[in-house]
């Protein structure tokens, strides 16, 4: 586990004149930690998110009522697309060219990559319905001799 912050022994994040430090926490067995893996933010050096900023997109991207760590990944993405959009350019000097713009329609295409992978893992938590048979019949058997709502002991 990487961890920068407040602790003693640690070394904090870079950080700008005027910017305030921001927690940051690698753990890769953690949900925060594998949203950070997924987005490539293990750098406790020059990392993109705080620790507070990858629990609230765990809070917001739930599926089915469960947090789900590729639709976060997905969320953080889009942000950072959003950032790194406002600071695009486009120039050329010579026989040199750069295109800047191409960066935030690359995590556009990874986070809608994510966000569908998310939404076609499922609904959420595996829900399982137990109807009680009797002897060696089946539900339908049971059902079919008005046996439904029928209670047994255990001999």
């Amino acid at each position: 586990m990487v961890s920068c912050g407040s602790a003693a022994g640690t070394r904090p994040p870079r950080t700008t004149p005027g910017q305030n430090t921001m927690a940051f926490t690698y753990d890769p067995t953690t949900k925060p930690g594998r949203v950070r893996l997924l987005i490539a933010d293990t750098d406790p050096d020059a990392h993109d998110f705080s620790d507070e900023e990858v629990d609230a997109a765990l809070a917001v991207a739930k599926i089915g009522g469960v947090k789900n760590v590729k639709s976060a990944s997905a969320f953080l993405l889009m942000s950072l697309a959003s950032n790194r959009a406002r600071l695009s350019i486009s120039y050329r000097r010579g026989d040199t060219s750069e295109d800047l713009t191409q960066l935030a329609k690359d995590l556009r295409a990874q986070a809608k990559q994510l966000q569908d992978e998310a939404e076609s893992e499922g609904d959420g938590p595996l829900v399982a319905q137990v109807t009680p048979s009797y002897e060696r019949f089946s539900s339908g058997q049971n059902i079919a001799l008005d046996r439904e709502d029928e209670t047994r002991e255990a001999p």
